[in-house]
């Protein structure tokens, strides 16, 4: 733990958060997709659902689900199915696109082989390339979440009980997009591969967070869906670490 937090990891992790600021390709990347799905479509959608309260009128089929039970409005359609798909989609999305700045860099500049004559291991300079990965998203993702909190509180009656629950499936999500990363890292070898293999590691926790917002009532779903998320960044984690091994970094 300590060689994780230590003074060679915090230079390396600066280094990694100076390299993407630098990196006018990666802040767009960092900005544009958390901010038309964390912000532009949440609120514009609550907006919307407001100004025009009608019921919601669901299939009989799709009614029997539990997931879809109590939904009675647009904006109940909008708080429990369309913003919990929205907010997974950006985290996983817009981790994959940082990743694929900062994770694979060092190959595509020939320069991965200073990596290894630095007098850190390779636990502490990947550690620091994940670390900036979270650090970036959520940096980006958080204060936008925050906005779409206020917006929540302001126009629906969903409560602190929703804002809590979903801020968890936030930060969950965020931590489960990033420690799947370190799967690309040790996999890719151009930007390009990055982000083809990011996109298809999101599938599975499309896949399962589509699950619950179908079969998980309420704001349980933000629960289940956060615990996934933690269940996914811990496999990552002991898949990357123990059956492929850090030294695949360098190859």
């Amino acid at each position: 733990m300590r060689r994780l937090f230590g003074f060679q990891a915090r230079l390396l992790f600066w280094k990694e958060i100076r390299q993407v600021t630098r990196s006018p390709v990666a802040i767009l990347n960092a900005v544009a997709l958390p901010g038309a799905l964390v912000f532009l479509a949440p609120i514009l959608s609550l907006v919307a659902s407001v100004l025009h309260p009608e019921p919601l009128h669901v299939p009989a089929l799709e009614a029997s689900l539990p997931g879809f039970q109590h939904l009675a409005t647009m904006q109940d359609f909008v708080l429990y199915v369309s913003m919990p798909m929205f907010f997974v989609i950006a985290c996983l999305l817009t981790c994959a696109l940082i990743a694929a700045s900062i994770l694979v860099s060092e190959r595509e500049r020939r320069s991965v082989e200073l990596l290894a004559a630095l007098p850190v291991g390779m636990v502490e300079v990947v550690s620091a390339k994940l670390l900036a990965t979270l650090a970036t998203a959520a940096a980006m993702i958080l204060p936008m979440y925050a906005i779409d909190a206020i917006m929540v509180l302001l126009l629906t009656q969903a409560g602190t009980s929703y804002v809590g629950t979903a801020a968890f499936m936030v930060v969950a999500a965020l931590l489960g997009a990033t420690a799947t990363t370190l799967l690309v890292a040790l996999t890719a070898r151009d930007s390009r591969t990055a982000t083809y293999l990011s996109g298809l590691l999101a599938v599975p926790g499309l896949f399962v967070s589509s699950l619950c917002v179908v079969f998980v009532p309420g704001d349980a779903r933000f629960v289940v869906l956060g615990m996934v998320m933690l269940a996914m960044a811990g496999t990552a984690l002991i898949i990357g670490a123990r059956r492929l091994g850090l030294e695949r970094y360098l190859l």
